[in-house]
């Protein structure tokens, strides 16, 4: 029996890569300053500013981020006509012992990313299933792609994650006391450009 190929079909792309250069002692400044002005959301703290992107301190960092989200329009995307894929919203979140992230998507976006400033030992960002293709449950000895209701990236300092928006996501609670604790950076986008195909009657020009 020759050995058989199992193809993935319509896979959801987690796009990781580390900064070109470390956080700066000013962006790690300005991100706890902003954490510190915080209000509760579902497990942990979000900034009150939701638009921390915009501030001159954040400039740098932003062209950091938009370069990697040309990339993945590349990579992932690679349109047939120019779009562009722009930062709308963006905050901070501090978790402290205990905290975490539920499980959530992001309304009104594209996709969307997280910086990290401060990660815990072990950290990830999961990724869950939100389909239906189990018909029923059936305890697996393994896991992998196919079986899995749970995908755990593993994330560090000075990385940024970009994902599609409608991909449900969350943080598990962090276990170590950091001084500080965990921080990040998360971000939504939109686009502009001509999307779809006047030949088939999908034609629309954005922005």
């Amino acid at each position: 029996m020759h050995p058989p190929v199992i193809h993935a079909a319509f896979p959801w792309p987690i796009y990781t890569a580390l900064l070109e250069r470390d956080l700066s002692k000013d962006e790690i400044a300005f991100a706890y300053e902003q954490g510190q002005k915080n209000e509760r959301n579902v497990g942990g703290l979000i900034s009150r500013n939701r638009r921390v992107l915009d501030h001159r301190r954040m400039k740098d960092l932003r062209a950091m981020i938009d370069d990697n989200i040309d990339l993945y329009i590349k990579r992932i995307i690679a349109p047939r006509d120019p779009i562009r894929i722009y930062i709308t919203q963006s905050w901070f979140n501090l978790l402290r012992l205990g905290m975490h992230h539920h499980q959530h998507t992001h309304a009104n976006s594209i996709l969307s990313g997280v910086v990290y400033f401060k990660t815990q030992p072990g950290d990830t960002i999961n990724f869950y299933r939100h389909d239906h293709r189990h018909m029923f449950m059936i305890p697996s000895i393994a896991g992998n792609e196919f079986n899995s209701d749970v995908v755990q990236v593993g994330v560090e300092d000075n990385e940024i994650v970009i994902f599609p928006s409608s991909l449900t996501h969350g943080v598990d609670p962090v276990a170590i006391d950091r001084e500080r604790g965990r921080m990040s950076l998360s971000f939504n986008t939109f686009i502009s450009g001509n999307v779809g195909d006047e030949a088939s009657s999908s034609g629309l020009v954005i922005g």
